[in-house]
């Protein structure tokens, strides 16, 4: 797993403290979207330009959350490994809700013959 300059496990709190960030309130397994900010050079700064990460909680904390990322449906131009975690600082979260467990995949239908 690759892990460039992201904070350790270890120096994120799992538990939010009263007061604090609204993430801090996510439960460690809950499933989350978070709307990051991106910071571009292209545009001088000025355009908000946004990236939406869905998956699992990992670690929360003051500085930012750790998700674990969902498997991109197919077709996806950027596909990446399921699973994979990624770090979002604190000054680049948006927004961000929970949102409700993924579906459970659904049975293939037996075709039918119709004579």
């Amino acid at each position: 797993m690759l892990r460039l300059g992201l904070p350790s496990i270890s120096q994120m709190s799992t538990f939010g403290e009263s007061g604090s960030a609204p993430w801090t309130a996510w439960p460690v397994g809950a499933r989350v979207m978070v709307r990051q900010r991106l910071r571009s050079a292209a545009d001088g700064g000025h355009a908000p330009r946004y990236t939406d990460i869905l998956g699992d909680v990992v670690a929360v904390g003051p500085e930012g959350v750790r998700l674990s990322r969902d498997a991109p449906r197919r077709g996806h131009p950027d596909p990446w490994e399921p699973g994979c975690e990624v770090f979002v600082p604190a000054d680049e979260i948006a927004v961000g809700k929970r949102v409700p467990p993924r579906p459970a995949r659904r049975a293939r239908r037996a075709p039918t013959s119709e004579d």
